[in-house]
């Protein structure tokens, strides 16, 4: 009997630790996952792929033939300042995205527990039997900050603390108490407005689209 409950504990204590070691493998595969270059190259819709695939199809007896158009769409497509050239949007989108980086709001959480121990100094803490005087305290913090596109800066922040403690003459024990705060600012000349902070963005959009008809116009 002794030796079939070993058996069994065995066999949990096994299941179980290879169950946690494959589940923290697959958290930390997914994990370095988010910085590694993707599958699916980010490009490869600005780039089609060249093939001579259909060239083969029109080949008849040996021969090829070629009218004009053909000859253009050749040198177009291998022409290495056209395909940079492909990569002037997918680049702008990324520059328009930087742009609006400083524009994304923050959130920040934080927690903090402390304990200490120290020696009392007191006689009335001593008398009632206290000989270390023992503190426990909690720490909490959220705040939120977020610049607008009028150059209006944005930030609350929250504190909230808790304290217990052995003291004897405490009127409250545990205690708590918390600060709420917050800050607007508008700047009224440099970089007030959303034509000074939103410059580089407009630029880059008329970029884009500049180049988006220049390259959509017939020939």
């Amino acid at each position: 009997m002794i030796r079939n409950k070993s058996l069994a504990a065995f066999v949990l204590l096994f299941t179980f630790s290879s169950t946690t070691a494959s589940a923290q493998s697959n958290w930390v595969a997914q994990f370095l996952n988010r910085y590694r270059s993707p599958a699916i190259d980010p490009a490869s819709r600005v780039t089609p792929p060249v093939s001579d695939a259909p060239w083969r199809l029109m080949v008849q007896e040996g021969v090829l033939p070629v009218s004009v158009g053909d000859v253009i769409r050749l040198m177009l497509q291998s022409n290495l300042d056209v395909t940079v050239n492909r990569f002037s949007p997918l680049s702008s989108g990324y520059l328009v995205d930087t742009f609006l980086r400083p524009f994304e709001p923050t959130l920040n959480i934080g927690a903090t527990i402390g304990r200490s121990s120290q020696p009392v100094a007191s006689q009335l803490t001593a008398g009632a039997g206290v000989s270390a005087f023992q503190q426990l305290y909690h720490r909490y913090s959220i705040g939120y900050s977020q610049t607008l596109h009028s150059g209006t800066a944005l930030e609350v922040d929250l504190f909230v603390n808790r304290r217990s403690d052995n003291n004897l003459f405490n009127t409250f024990n545990p205690s708590y108490s918390g600060t709420l705060s917050y800050q607007v600012t508008q700047p009224l000349l440099r970089n007030y407005g959303r034509s000074i902070n939103d410059t580089a963005i407009r630029a880059s959009l008329a970029i884009t689209a500049t180049f988006r008809r220049s390259t959509s116009k017939p020939k």
